[in-house]
């Protein structure tokens, strides 16, 4: 049997709620593979040779993978705490879920939900470069020059681990479907892309709505609620 993370494993068996709580637990001594402490949630262990605890309590993955299509709302944070509150699971399934990916606070739409790590390793994989679809309105309209602009690719300011960097985008799609209403496709997902592209042609947006990924469309899933899918549904739609 492949060797697992232990995060990997916590994060499936309902008993833990967030990755602090892992981290928590870990810092405490409550968390072991037979009978060694685990000091790093990064630590692989093989489980069918050793048996991991919390606080002395056998650690047991669920089977049951999930999928999800969720409609996120604006200003509900693509984190596991805040959307486990609409979901319709006993609590112990709740905890098992989290998002793929992720929106900003201030943006809407759609999200994949699972509790297979095996899918998230093949949507986030930056090689596979899926395309994401979003629905944009801007406080201006955009000129052409702009749209060609975002199209070649634009240098925008990144921030990570505290440096800022300048970072060119990867070719785009943009196309006017209303006053200063836009769709826009994205084949990367760096942390509030969108509105780095926008600013860097003196632009700001007003309303953001990803409506799709690879061939996922949100379709007439209702804000806020979610609508359950197979997984041969997804790995179709991102095999594109």
């Amino acid at each position: 049997m492949r060797k697992k993370r232990v995060y990997q494993i916590l994060a499936r068996s309902g008993l833990i709620n967030s990755k602090k709580e892992a981290e928590s637990l870990i810092k405490e001594g409550k968390i072991k593979a037979g009978s060694r402490r685990i000091n790093s949630l990064n630590y692989f262990i093989n489980p069918k040779k050793e048996l991991l605890k919390i606080k002395d309590k056998v650690v047991i993955p669920r089977k049951e993978k999930i999928y999800l299509l969720f409609n996120k709302l604006k200003g509900v944070e693509t984190k596991k705490q805040e959307i486990s509150r609409f979901l319709d699971f006993e609590d112990s399934i709740k905890k098992t879920i989290f998002p793929v990916g992720r929106l900003d606070k201030d943006s809407e739409g759609l999200l994949i939900l699972t509790n297979d790590g095996n899918l998230t390793d093949k949507i986030l994989n930056p090689k596979r470069k899926l395309e994401k679809i979003y629905l944009i309105k801007t406080k201006n309209e955009l000129r052409e020059d702009d749209m060609n602009k975002l199209r070649g690719g634009i240098n925008i300011q990144m921030e990570e681990r505290g440096l800022v960097h300048k970072y060119k985008t990867l070719p785009c799609k943009i196309n006017k479907i209303g006053f200063n209403n836009y769709e826009m496709r994205i084949i990367e997902g760096k942390k509030r892309q969108i509105r780095r592209m926008m600013k860097s042609v003196g632009n700001e947006v007003i309303t953001l709505k990803r409506i799709g990924i690879g061939k996922l469309r949100l379709d007439k899933i209702k804000d806020g609620y979610y609508k359950k899918v197979e997984l041969r549904e997804i790995i179709d739609a991102i095999s594109c």
